[in-house]
């Protein structure tokens, strides 16, 4: 069939399938035996000489009904992703290419091959207009990378902490807000918090509180009742709690709902120093416990001497959660001084910790959630956010996390998910080297999944 004609059959159909909605969409017809392919990173094996794509200009919350009753009618397979704040559907047309070679002659299920490769963590935002606005109109935040520089924040004067909060709060709000809004749709997690009215959340090494306001964000997004959030944020820079005072004060004015912040100004040297500080919190049972940058200090510049940063902090935080409570633990991916990467720290430690102490669990990454027991490996991976503001497009940050709660509770959230080949490194991912970005131990599996993704 010529392009010409699906591309007529096509656009026949389409408004029989969308009704009245009106969205805003691209059709493409591609021939799979040229290249470039758009989009062919993430859709995987060109199977067939014609590939249909239609690329809504926004997010679809209804494509997964779109996708199925499509499906139906063209009777053909339906798949669809979340990519860069467009939502693309898509499905093959014409013969098969290389049918010998197809993964259908491996006994592959390609739908659900194609579909679990394509059902990502959304990786990409930009900062809120009001919190845009904040940071660089009224605070005079500026945006000047400079790693080595800020990678120990503790001694920073204002002008310092100025830079920081136009360079490296924005990738923190990034990778919080992505994290926890993927979290909130999960259906069960979802229901579980829809009726909460108190959330208590603890922040160890909060600074200017980027990860907090992704979290509030997110919270705001995600739940429809009112509700109030106490948070505890610890960090041995005032300055910096300063700011992260007058940014959630800010961002009071543009909620609802009810916050309260108390500040902690304590130096924290090593783990152990914490226990002194969280006997006198005036609450011992937290929603969320989190550390974004944190503990890759302490390792580095610290005067810790045992090596065990990621396990102490999960050996102290964890019995405060709630039984809807789960801990958080994000770091950089450098390597830290005398010493290994802290990725392999962090996957090797809090292994270790759920290993002896099995009345909790990893929930995330899913590849560590279905083989820590198991796993020995000194696993290096990362994941990737991308944050846009007035200083900066796809500003990018790479960082390594691990999400941990109540076995009861993680056993519930993860109930629906299938084993599978996870993808651990999605920059690199194609099908050259797949194996090289999927964890090790679940080479074995079929189904390609995103190990970080939780809805």
């Amino acid at each position: 069939m010529p392009i010409n004609n699906i591309k007529k059959y096509v656009q026949d159909i389409l408004p029989l399938i969308l009704g009245d909605t009106l969205f805003s969409y691209e059709l493409s017809i591609c021939n799979c035996n040229k290249e470039p392919i758009p989009y062919s990173e993430i859709i995987g094996n060109l199977n067939h000489e014609y590939l249909v794509l239609i690329i809504f200009e926004n997010n679809v919350s209804t494509i997964s009904a779109i996708a199925k009753k499509l499906s139906k009618f063209i009777n053909k397979n339906v798949f669809y992703v979340e990519s860069e704040n467009k939502t693309i559907l898509y499905w093959f047309e014409g013969e098969e290419i290389n049918p010998e070679t197809s993964t259908s002659s491996k006994k592959i299920d390609t739908s659900e091959h194609l579909s679990s490769a394509i059902a990502r963590i959304k990786s990409e935002t930009r900062l809120p207009v009001w919190l845009d606005k904040f940071l660089f109109d009224t605070l005079l935040a500026e945006y000047a990378p400079d790693f080595d520089k800020y990678d120990f924040n503790l001694n920073h004067s204002e002008i310092e902490i100025l830079t920081y909060l136009g360079t490296y709060f924005p990738r923190s709000y990034s990778e919080s807000y992505c994290i926890f809004n993927d979290l909130f749709n999960n259906v069960h997690f979802k229901k579980e918090y829809q009726t909460k009215e108190i959330v208590n959340v603890l922040d160890i090494g909060s600074g200017t509180g980027g990860n907090l306001i992704g979290l509030l964000t997110a919270l705001e997004k995600n739940l429809n009742q009112k509700f109030k959030v106490n948070i505890w944020a610890i960090d041995g820079n005032q300055d910096s709690l300063k700011f992260l005072t007058k940014i959630t004060e800010k961002f009071k004015q543009y909620s609802q709902n009810k916050f309260e912040i108390k500040t902690i100004n304590a130096t924290v040297e090593n783990i152990n120093h914490l226990s002194s500080t969280f006997q006198s919190l005036d609450c011992q049972s937290f929603d969320f416990i989190t550390s974004f940058k944190a503990v890759g200090e302490i390792i580095s510049y610290a005067k810790s001497k045992n090596g065990q940063e990621y396990f102490d902090l999960a050996l102290l935080c964890c019995p405060l959660l709630s039984d809807l409570g789960l801990l958080l633990i994000l770091d950089v991916t450098t390597k830290a001084k005398n010493s290994t990467f802290l990725p392999i720290l962090l996957n090797e430690q809090i292994r270790r910790f759920i290993k002896a102490n099995n009345s909790f669990r990893i929930l995330s990454p899913l590849s560590c959630n279905f083989f820590s027991q198991q796993c020995n490996t000194d696993c290096f991976y990362y994941h990737e956010f991308t944050i846009s503001h007035k200083k900066k497009t796809k500003d990018v940050s790479r960082v390594v996390f691990k999400i941990v709660g109540r076995k009861k509770l993680v056993d519930d959230l993860s109930k629906d998910f299938k084993i599978g080949r996870f993808v651990i490194d999605w920059k690199h991912f194609d099908q050259e080297n797949e194996s090289k970005c999927c964890c090790p131990i679940s080479l074995n599996e079929v189904v390609l999944s995103d190990s970080y993704k939780l809805s």
